[in-house]
C-alpha cells in the first residue's frame, strides 16, 4: 500500500465525526475538520481561524479537504444536500448560531456548478479559494506587483524515503497555488499579474504597506547566537538619534524585554503600521515561532503555539547620555 493511501486511511479513522463537538474531546483531525465546517458556515472563532490557516496561511491541502468532505455527516456518499446541511447545523450549533446561518446562501456559494447539491470538487475548490481570499483580506497574504515576479523553479522529484527538504520561499501566482493544491478545478479562475506569499517567510520589501518581516534577516547580521531564541527574552532595541526604543511584553504581571533582534523588527513593523494603520495586524517570525502583532490592541499572539498564547506588549523610549 502506498504512503498516500496509508495517510488517507489514518485521516479517515481520526476524523469520524463526534456525536457532538461540545460534549466530546476532539482529536486533532476532528478539530481541523470542525474548523473547516465552521469556516464554511461563517461562524468560526478568530483563534480557530488562525489554526485553520496554518503556518503558510493557505489552509488545508487538497487531500485533507477531500477527507473532510468524506466524513461530513450525509445520507449519500458523494454529495451533501440541503437537508444534510440543516441536520448538521441543528446537531452541532446553538439555536442562536443556527439562526445566523442562511442555508440557501451557503448552498448557493459552495455549489459551484449550481446542481443543487455540493459535490466533492465544489467543496474542495470553494474552501481553498475562500481561505486564500480571507487570508488576503486579513493582510496575512499580500499581492506583489508584476516587477517583483520571479521565474518559478522546476520541482525536484523526491524519494518517498528521503529526508524532507526545507521549503524554499518563493513568490507564486494564485493559479499556481491552486494547481499545486487542487490540480484542475471545475471553474478555471484566471488571475492576471497577481502574486501571493506568506508575509512572515520573506525579507522586507521597500514598498509602503506591503512590508514583510523575518527575524532571520537580523539574526544573520549579528554575532550573537539568537536564531533559536523566542520573541520573549530581553534586550536593547532600535535607535533613532539619541533615542532608544525598547519593546516589552507582559508575563506573570511583569514587563520583560524583547531580544535585540525582536525589538528591531517590531519597531520597524510599528513604524510601517503608522504609515498604514488600516491593517492592525503584522506577521513576524522569531526562530521557530511565528507571531501576529496587533498594534491597535498592543498584543502579540503566538499563532503556532497550541494555545495561541497572547500577551500584552508596550513600546518604551529612553534617551542615551551624550
Amino acid at each position: 500500500m502506498s504512503v498516500t493511501l496509508e495517510t488517507t486511511k489514518n485521516l479517515d479513522t481520526n476524523l469520524i465525526p463526534p456525536t457532538s463537538k461540545k460534549s466530546n474531546i476532539l482529536t486533532r483531525g476532528q478539530k481541523r475538520a470542525t474548523e473547516t465546517y465552521d469556516f464554511m458556515f461563517n461562524i468560526i472563532e478568530e483563534k480557530d481561524l488562525f489554526t485553520l490557516f496554518g503556518v503558510d496561511c493557505m489552509g488545508p491541502n487538497e487531500q485533507e479537504l477531500r477527507v473532510y468532505f468524506k466524513v461530513f455527516p450525509k445520507k449519500a456518499i458523494d454529495v451533501i444536500t440541503k437537508q444534510d446541511l440543516i441536520d448538521f447545523i441543528n446537531k452541532n450549533y446553538t439555536s442562536d448560531q443556527a439562526q445566523s446561518i442562511n442555508v440557501d446562501e451557503i448552498l448557493e456559494k459552495v455549489d459551484l456548478d449550481q446542481s443543487g447539491e455540493i459535490e466533492i470538487e465544489d467543496f474542495v475548490e470553494y474552501i481553498n479559494d475562500s481561505i486564500i481570499e480571507k487570508s488576503k483580506d486579513m493582510g496575512l497574504i499580500i499581492e506583489l506587483s508584476s516587477e517583483e515576479e520571479e521565474v518559478p523553479k522546476k520541482k525536484r522529484k523526491t524519494n518517498k524515503k528521503s529526508t524532507p527538504q526545507t521549503p524554499q520561499v518563493k513568490k507564486t501566482t494564485l493559479n499556481s497555488i491552486k494547481k499545486e493544491k487542487l490540480g484542475k478545478t471545475k471553474k478555471q479562475k484566471v488571475q492576471k499579474e497577481k502574486k501571493v506569499t506568506p508575509i512572515k517567510k520573506t525579507k522586507k520589501t521597500t514598498k509602503t504597506s506591503k512590508v514583510k518581516y523575518n527575524f532571520e534577516k537580523y539574526h544573520n547580521d549579528t554575532n550573537k547566537e539568537t536564531n533559536s531564541q523566542p520573541l520573549e527574552s530581553g534586550g536593547l532595541n532600535n535607535q533613532n538619534e539619541n533615542k532608544m526604543f525598547l519593546w516589552k511584553y507582559e508575563f506573570n504581571n511583569k514587563w520583560l524585554n524583547y531580544t535585540d533582534d525582536a525589538s528591531q523588527v517590531v519597531e520597524d513593523a510599528y513604524q510601517e503600521w503608522l504609515t498604514n494603520p488600516h491593517i492592525d495586524v503584522r506577521s513576524v517570525q522569531s526562530g521557530q515561532w511565528a507571531y501576529q502583532i496587533d498594534f491597535k490592541q498592543m498584543t502579540q499572539t503566538n499563532i503556532q503555539h497550541i494555545d495561541h498564547t497572547s500577551r500584552n506588549i508596550k513600546r518604551t523610549v529612553t534617551f542615551r547620555k551624550k
